[in-house]
């Protein structure tokens, strides 16, 4: 990825927050960060601003606006008028200086990491890719080296399927960590071990652990992500993830240690050197095991996963961007095999907090109470009156499920909404009372709009107007399904079926809690060792055919079982 120098203008006025003279540099692409240092001499004005401008063009610019106790990001319009996306009070620049800034930009979403802390994020997909240009307003701030770093979204793996003498792209750190599993000299041997017939034939392993060992891959504008590894050891240790790091002295990590030996899970800051426990779960690992660990991290939601299981969830603003890593501490050894780090988007939402800048009214009116008692935490989002749309997210999301807690009066009616690329196009579930608009009443309904026609396929049942109901949709590769709690009601499919944002839905009074929309992994895909197939007495199931039973006689409408 290229680097762009970035051209910074001055201009200084007498006047209260002067305005910034910006001159554009370069295209900033659909994805892409610029980092800067800003410094005050000797301290920073209370009416001067520093100013990142982002995807500058005709219709307008976003703006990220640094001012001595707040920070804002805005949409301009042609004329110059703003719209405020996001405020940020809690920690003033005047507070940090100096200060090391780094902007985000990508589909729908920018972010302000400022000293290693994810400061605010905002949501707008209203402009697309621009000019790049930053500045200040007083010559008692320095805006210097600053470049632009384009993005994309993060995908990683290694199986370590290499000779035993080179790491790969990985970085050791601390410790020793040498390559291991089925070599070239053992396949030689009569009757030596055969590497194809293995589970782990290959691992990258810590064998000296000590006081911590650490290695690290990736770069240091990765965010947004979801890291995960099988992992072995023995001993009375501990193993782990690490992601966000910024060098070996401050990072994030998930730490596991042995059952034996105290069976703790924890998420780990590591801030120049010193170690805290932001949150904590019981159960140890067991030696010799293979366990898959996980370590998700979007927008400061940390998710940890067991084997597909959540151990621990949490929200930090920590570092907001870096690299991933392998760790282990005091273990004989460990073994980390198959490590994909790859990009997620996955959203929780509660309506703790007031800001609705995630979500984008298209219809009705809609309104935010954090302080509102709610059946999983507090915080609601209501539509008040009228029939209503809310959406959040890109035009790009594909292959997610998208999951609320809802419940409306006794005329109403509500929904969730994927796939949304504009009013023709989108996929629904709505659920209507006895007494709601016609469209909506006694009915739960999966809607399927494609150039303006629906498709519909409808239960004739009522929700109960005093309970609170889970809807989930979810699409993948063209296959829909679609829930009430945890029941199946819809599964079809559709080959036309694209991507698009994902809502909420409503008729009158209408109240949400808890909002998810979570990334579906690709199914597994189903391999054969190639001596399986050609063996006589495998053939028969070491075969995509051999999974299906096929009767002697044709059997009616032709059907073959599985």
């Amino acid at each position: 990825m290229k680097l762009l120098p970035l051209i910074c203008l001055l201009a200084f006025t007498a006047t209260a927050q002067a305005a910034v003279s910006l001159k554009p540099v370069d295209d900033g692409g659909d994805a892409y960060k610029v980092r800067a240092q800003i410094t005050a001499d000797p301290e920073w004005p209370l009416d001067a601003s520093a100013e990142v401008v982002l995807d500058q063009q005709e219709a307008g610019a976003y703006a990220v606006i640094l001012e001595a106790l707040r920070v804002r990001v805005v949409r301009r319009d042609q004329a110059g008028k703003e719209t405020e996306l996001a405020l940020f009070t809690e920690r003033p620049p005047i507070a940090e200086v100096p200060l090391k800034l780094v902007v985000a930009r990508d589909r729908w979403r920018i972010r302000v990491i400022a000293n290693d802390e994810l400061w605010l994020t905002a949501f707008d997909d209203t402009l697309g890719p621009g000019a790049v240009a930053a500045g200040v307003s007083s010559p008692k701030l320095t805006l210097a080296q600053a470049e632009v770093q384009g993005t994309e979204p993060v995908y990683f793996a290694d199986d370590f399927m290499r000779e035993k003498d080179t790491t790969g792209d990985w970085q050791p750190k601390q410790g020793r960590w040498t390559m291991t599993g089925v070599s070239q000299a053992d396949t030689n041997q009569k009757g030596g071990p055969l590497a194809e017939l293995s589970s782990n034939p290959f691992a990258f392993r810590c064998s000296e652990a000590g006081q911590g060992a650490l290695a690290t891959v990736g770069e240091w504008f990765w965010d947004t992500y979801r890291v995960e590894a099988s992992v072995r050891a023995a001993g009375d240790g501990a193993v782990g993830l690490c992601a966000l790091l910024q060098d070996p002295n401050n990072y994030l990590a998930f730490r596991w240690s042995r059952a034996g030996g105290g069976g703790e899970r924890q998420l780990v800051a590591v801030r120049d050197g010193r170690a805290d426990i932001l949150a904590i779960d019981h159960g140890g690992w067991a030696n010799d095991q293979w366990y898959r660990l996980s370590l998700e991290i979007v927008g400061g939601h940390v998710i940890i996963q067991i084997d597909g299981e959540t151990s621990i969830e949490a929200d930090t603003r920590l570092f907001g961007q870096g690299r991933v890593g392998l760790w282990a501490e005091g273990v004989t050894f460990a073994d980390f095999d198959d490590v994909e780090v790859a990009a997620t988007e996955t959203i929780c939402d509660t309506f703790a907090l007031r800001t609705q800048d995630r979500w984008r009214d298209l219809e009705g009116e809609w309104t935010q109470d954090p302080e509102a008692e709610a059946p999983l935490n507090a915080g609601l989002r209501r539509l008040t009156t009228g029939d209503g749309l809310t959406l959040t997210g890109s035009p790009q999301w594909e292959d997610y499920r998208v999951t609320a807690i809802c419940r409306a009066e006794a005329r109403g009616g509500f929904g969730v909404v994927a796939c949304y690329q504009d009013p023709q196009n989108y996929l629904a579930l709505r659920w209507g009372s006895r007494s709601a608009p016609a469209k909506w009443r006694n009915k739960l309904e999966l809607v399927r709009v494609r150039e303006g026609q629906e498709t519909v396929w409808s239960h004739p049942v009522a929700f109960n107007a005093q309970l609170w109901h889970k809807l989930s949709l979810e699409a993948q590769d063209g296959f829909i399904r679609a829930r009430v709690g945890d029941v199946p009601v819809f599964e079809t499919f559709d080959a036309t079926l694209g991507g698009g944002k994902a809502g909420l839905l409503g008729s009158r009074a209408v109240e949400f809690d808890q909002v998810e929309v979570t990334f579906l992994p690709p199914p597994p895909r189903v391999e054969f060792t190639k001596v399986f197939t050609e063996d006589k007495y495998m053939t028969e199931w070491a075969q995509a055919a051999g999974s299906w039973e096929v009767a002697a006689a044709p059997q009616r409408d032709n059907v073959i079982w599985h």
